[in-house]
């Protein structure tokens, strides 16, 4: 875990490698420092015309300004294409982070959208594992040991399961205890703990591990620090699609907010992890440091 730390200068960022189903590593991304911007987007994937609301420009407006972060990596939650994750809507609505996703920048959470909001075909995600070149639940390994990112996909057409003892689960808890890098981060499309229209879903709480440093969701439209059990959840789900207002804060809430279209900074150190929900506008709403 992050409080396990190592001295900036006995770590370097060299390589960024990803690792999915059962396959061996198959990419691999120069990097040249001991910090590492992240950024994080999610319920982002609004251009194509069946999108609800606001026509693109708000997710285009969170996409310059998560560039405007010049970030080493790019973490989705989910719903990165709406409505339905289509073969014809996924590359409409990734226009504005088209060179991310050519770069191998961009690391995808499948959300319900991008599963066709359906629970019986289990290929639909293959739309989305084609254009983005990922798996639907994986780990990420980032700068020589820096961080490690692990993808679940808690969507209910999943082939390798969703629940408590699935395949995925088993998976999951054996990469996370092989796990030694000095940040261990989980991200879910569904809230492990959220105060939104949806709220907490507890049928994902396998992804909960003691080793887990911050986990990451979205589903709901809106933004949200929460404290539960001693760990870090975040809600960030206001990267494009129509914001919702949250409901009355559950224990655990420490910041929320409903309003505004939102991106997260991750800033990466062998000795800190810096939170920041920035809006679209640039104004920093909330930050936390673990």
């Amino acid at each position: 875990m992050g409080r396990m730390l190592k001295s900036s200068a006995s770590v370097a960022i060299s390589a960024l490698v990803l690792v999915g189903w059962s396959s061996p590593p198959w990419k691999v991304l120069a990097a040249v420092s001991p910090q590492m911007i992240i950024a994080v987007i999610g319920d982002y994937g609004c251009l194509s015309p069946n999108c609800e609301g606001y026509g693109g420009q708000q997710e285009v407006a969170v996409a310059n300004l998560v560039h405007s972060w010049s970030p080493d990596a790019i973490l989705t939650v989910g719903d990165n294409s709406y409505e339905n994750g289509t073969a014809s809507e996924i590359p409409v609505d990734q226009q504005p982070y088209a060179a991310d996703v050519t770069a191998g920048r961009l690391y995808p959470v499948a959300g319900n959208h991008d599963w066709g909001q359906q629970c019986s075909d289990p290929t639909h995600i293959q739309n989305s594992t084609s254009y983005f070149g990922k798996p639907p639940h994986y780990t990420a390994h980032f700068g020589s040991g820096l961080l490690d990112f692990f993808a679940t996909d808690m969507n209910c057409a999943e082939a390798d399961g969703y629940t408590y003892g699935s395949a995925q689960a088993v998976q999951y808890q054996s990469d996370v205890a092989a796990s030694t890098a000095v940040w261990k981060v989980t991200g879910s499309h569904q809230a492990f703990y959220s105060s939104g229209a949806v709220g907490t879903l507890s049928y994902t709480h396998w992804g909960i591990l003691p080793a887990i440093d911050l986990f990451l969701s979205g589903h709901d439209h809106d933004s949200e620090h929460l404290v539960e059990g001693g760990q870090h959840f975040v809600v960030d789900g206001a990267g494009g699609a129509a914001t919702a207002p949250l409901g009355p804060p559950i224990p655990g809430s420490i910041w929320s907010d409903g309003q505004d279209f939102a991106a997260v900074r991750l800033t990466v150190t062998p000795s800190a992890l810096t939170v920041d929900f920035i809006s679209a506008a640039g104004a920093l709403l909330h930050t936390f440091t673990l």
